[in-house]
């Protein structure tokens, strides 16, 4: 069967997939408590004037939130496993369409509002903001914005390129089908493993994180979560899907102290997959609800605005607030207002007219 002729109805498939809300509401808390307050929660658990059992508990919580490594990885199993679904269900023009009113929109408002806001404009030309709205910024070298979050969106549309061109090749070549989906993604990841390092750079405020070979460590996991919607439908087979996964992490660890030696000895990778599954394995039991479904429409402009807005609030209100204690959560409120109104005013009208213009496109 190949991409294009899949069949639309299947069992128990949802046009939405609850389990993923939770997953996304996870993986946003872990991203913005490890960017924004993890120092503070790391001297809590070392305060011996503290009781123990607090403590403790924040003790459990910190590998979860650690530099927001748990929540990245959760996003790209969740990308994965979502944008399988999706190319499944839409043409090649309407995919593409809906891809970038998804994900440009608000993305190129935030990269404009962040040159505005900071310092930059006193850095880089202006014609490089509007060069890294692309996304393309590995290819002509470009530093990385939004305090560095910026290349996980590269790498994502790394993924939509590929899915997109995989479901426009199945229509049309015979060979390009879910059963030659395993070899294709074991070709590409064999690939990055032997190629040099596609990304480097730094990454994060005073280029505190190389990101050498991001590309590298981290598509892969976009694959695991694809390989593991194509076997819940039964599109390739669970042996399949398992060994390349275990191959994918496997070259993962290996290449991990070559490329990313600071995250050597973190356990992000192991702890998102294994919440990702544990979902997944009870995803027929996770209700929806409003507020479940408003917090998960947050995700993607929180990811956009948590490493730089916050820490700009945090300043303005450390220089004005003569409470220090309330600085912090009064930063978080802001950052909230900023990104539940760029939500609404950005985000939403963006899909929207992704939407209509993919059923305009389709019925030329």
């Amino acid at each position: 069967m190949s991409l294009a002729n899949c069949e639309m109805e299947r069992p128990r498939q949802m046009s939405r997939i609850i389990f993923l809300d939770y997953l996304r509401i996870i993986a946003f808390v872990s991203v913005l408590i490890g960017h924004t307050v993890h120092p503070q929660l790391a001297a809590l658990v070392a305060n011996s004037d503290i009781h123990p059992t607090p403590r403790l508990l924040v003790k459990a919580v910190l590998p979860i939130v650690h530099e927001g490594g748990v929540g990245v990885v959760l996003f790209f199993l969740i990308s994965g496993y979502i944008i399988t679904f999706v190319s499944q269900r839409e043409r090649p023009l309407e995919f593409a369409i809906k891809r970038i009113f998804r994900i440009y929109p608000l993305y190129i408002f935030a990269v404009i509002f962040s040159y505005f806001l900071t310092d930059q404009a006193n850095r880089l030309p202006f014609k490089v903001v509007l060069l890294q709205c692309t996304l393309l910024g590995d290819f002509i070298g470009l530093p990385f914005t939004l305090g560095g979050v910026e290349w996980t969106l590269r790498i994502e549309i790394y993924f939509y390129f590929l899915m997109g061109i995989l479901a426009l090749l199945a229509g049309r070549l015979v060979l390009v089908s879910y059963r030659s989906v395993p070899v294709i993604f074991f070709m590409i990841v064999f690939v990055l493993g032997l190629a040099p390092p596609f990304t480097n750079g730094s990454i994060g405020w005073g280029g505190s994180w190389p990101a050498t070979g991001v590309v590298t460590m981290y598509f892969p996991f976009l694959l695991v979560g694809s390989l593991l919607y194509l076997y819940e439908q039964g599109l390739v087979s669970g042996k399949a899907a398992l060994a390349l996964s275990f191959l994918f992490i496997a070259q993962y660890f290996i290449l991990m102290p070559k490329y990313q030696p600071l995250w050597s000895d973190d356990h992000h990778a192991v702890i998102a997959l294994s919440i990702f599954l544990l979902f997944w394995f009870f995803r027929h039991a996770f209700a929806s609800g409003p507020v479940l479904l408003f917090l998960s429409s947050l995700t993607y402009s929180v990811y956009l605005f948590h490493n730089w807005f916050f820490f700009i609030a945090r300043s303005w209100l450390e220089s004005r607030s003569p409470f220090p204690v309330v600085v912090g959560p009064l930063a978080l409120i802001g950052l909230f207002l900023v990104c539940v109104i760029s939500m609404y005013m950005v985000e939403i009208p963006g899909i929207k007219i992704g939407k209509a213009l993919a059923r305009r496109m389709a019925h030329r």
